[in-house]
């Protein structure tokens, strides 16, 4: 269970469902932290993006959908974020999320990393940035709804 505390009457709610859950005996773990959640505006935002680069881009000469280039688009952006990272002396972003694995078989190689759903409001915003100047390096020309 997952509260965003944006008001008492929360707070209270998760008081009280905690209160209920140790009465009958069950353990619960509690992280606190500042809610950084990316808005649906730019989720909305980058979707287009990806859509307008998809739909005029191609890769290695071939045309991908737009969810097999959000995948590469991800990729990339990872990279260049944990490489200014370590310019600046700063901790990777992705620690441990975004590498590459031999598949089971030993035949392949696969991607486990980062997944845009995960994505706080900075690292969202940075995302956005990137794929302007992805877009703009190659000659996308952004859709009305990818510009608001």
């Amino acid at each position: 269970m997952r509260f965003i505390l944006r008001s008492t009457d929360i707070f209270s709610r998760c008081i009280k469902t905690m209160q209920e859950g140790l009465k009958s005996g069950l353990l619960y773990e509690v992280i606190i932290r500042e809610y950084d959640e990316k808005s649906r505006a730019q989720e909305e935002k980058y979707h287009a993006m990806i859509s307008d680069i998809s739909k005029q881009l191609l890769h290695n000469g071939e045309k991908l959908n737009a969810e097999s280039w959000k995948r590469l688009l991800i990729e990339a952006f990872v990279i260049v974020m944990q490489e200014i990272a370590k310019g600046e002396n700063k901790p990777d972003p992705f620690h441990g999320k975004a590498r590459l694995i031999m598949s089971l078989d030993g035949k392949r190689i696969v991607q486990l990393g980062v997944q845009s759903r995960l994505f706080g409001k900075k690292v969202a915003s940075d995302f956005i940035e990137y794929l302007y100047a992805y877009g703009v390096d190659n000659g996308v020309k952004f859709s009305a709804k990818a510009l608001q």
